[in-house]
């Protein structure tokens, strides 16, 4: 994926000589983390761990404004979303919804400066039928942190943990692979008080494997936010349990829990099938008499339908092993989710193209990069 990246001249110490006695100084850059508690109308709080630079979450649950619908031909909001970026003053923050399941399209609302002086009402939601949400500043307690009990669910995999409390606290997970088999994706679940606290999916960047036979593979989990206390401040609530429920194998066997295995292949097999709608696109695009031009071909990746059948769902489980221990409503699920997510990868690459500096190269030298790219991908998502 095409990346921009923005570098500071070192010329720019030189200026410093010029610049009068009585210039005020750049204040330092924030340190450590702040939270930004979000207060929804039923009275319900949440946390958001910011560090130095960002935080963020989303959440599909929040009130609604009873009796309001949406337009017609309009999808519902399915959760709402709030982008951090820490300031010298305080904390901005971006809130967006999300329309559809997944999903589909990301409406900004209205970005907010958050200090430490006023809550901050964000009363824009309910013209999209959400009930506003207040936004403050609260410090963060960070108590003694220690490693928590650690699990794996292959004798081939080794794990080792340590936790630091800066920038942001954290716990670094080292994975290492005696196997002669490269991993292709884990499930990894934490625990507090024998209650669930966070789930996810690691895999390989591009359908890259996760670790190599015989490597070594370094993960960072963050140590999430409790909830407010009487008096607003936030303590973390450090997990008591990291465990790899599943470790998926390249050739697709695995050890643990059979779910996220079917879940995670699952999801290879949605994110080939939209890969070849993609890159048909691309190949058409760039075959083409006139050349398509970014607008167009952003259309047609817009275009690419998320929606799937029940003969989809049928060939999906015929490929997965296991597959008929979930219900065929979750291999749909999962395939959706999917559909949607290489939609989007495609259509960001598309966009940071576009917003490229002049002389970034032409339409056709990008589909070129691209296409090979994409197909590399395809090819190591086969098993």
């Amino acid at each position: 994926m095409l990346r921009r990246l923005a570098w500071l001249s070192a010329g720019g110490v030189a200026l410093l000589a010029t610049t009068p006695a009585y210039a005020q100084q750049a204040r330092p850059a924030p340190e450590g983390s702040v939270i930004v508690v979000v207060t929804y109308a039923d009275g319900r709080r949440g946390s958001i761990t910011v560090g130095p630079t960002s935080g963020g979450m989303w959440t599909p649950v929040f009130p609604r404004v009873a009796g309001w619908a949406p337009p017609p031909n309009q999808l519902p909001v399915s959760a709402i979303n709030f982008v951090c970026e820490r300031t010298n003053e305080g904390v901005n923050v971006a809130v967006s919804v999300f329309r559809g399941s997944p999903h589909q399209r990301e409406d900004p609302v209205k970005t907010v400066l958050v200090t430490a002086r006023a809550p901050v009402v964000v009363d824009d939601l309910r013209s999209l039928g959400v009930q506003p949400v207040t936004l403050t500043l609260a410090n963060l307690e960070i108590p003694q942190l220690a490693i928590p009990d650690l699990a794996v669910a292959s004798p081939q995999i080794e794990m080792h943990a340590t936790v630091s409390a800066v920038p942001t606290a954290r716990y670094t997970i080292v994975l290492r692979n005696h196997a002669a088999k490269a991993v292709r994706a884990i499930a990894i679940e934490t625990t507090r008080a024998g209650r669930l606290s966070m789930s996810a999916r690691r895999a390989g960047h591009l359908g890259e494997m996760f670790i190599k036979a015989g490597g070594v593979q370094a993960l960072e989990i963050s140590i999430p936010a409790g909830a407010p206390g009487p008096t607003g401040a936030v303590t973390l609530a450090a997990p008591d349990r990291i465990d790899i429920v599943t470790v998926i194998w390249e050739d697709g066997t695995y050890d643990g829990d059979v779910g996220p295995a079917i879940d995670s292949l699952t999801s290879d097999y949605g994110d080939r099938l939209q890969l070849s709608r993609v890159l048909g696109a691309f190949q058409r695009a760039r075959s083409a008499e006139t050349l398509a031009t970014v607008s167009d071909l952003r259309s047609v990746l817009a275009d690419l339908s998320i929606e799937v059948t029940d003969d989809m769902v049928a060939d999906a489980r015929s490929h997965v092993p296991n597959a008929t221990a979930v219900s065929p409503s979750h291999t749909a699920s999962i395939l959706r989710s999917s559909l949607a997510a290489i939609r989007k990868t495609a259509l960001d690459d598309l966009t940071a193209f576009d917003d490229a500096p002049a002389g970034a190269g032409t339409l056709q030298s990008w589909l070129n990069t691209t296409i090979d790219q994409y197909l590399r991908w395809f090819d190591r998502l086969r098993r």
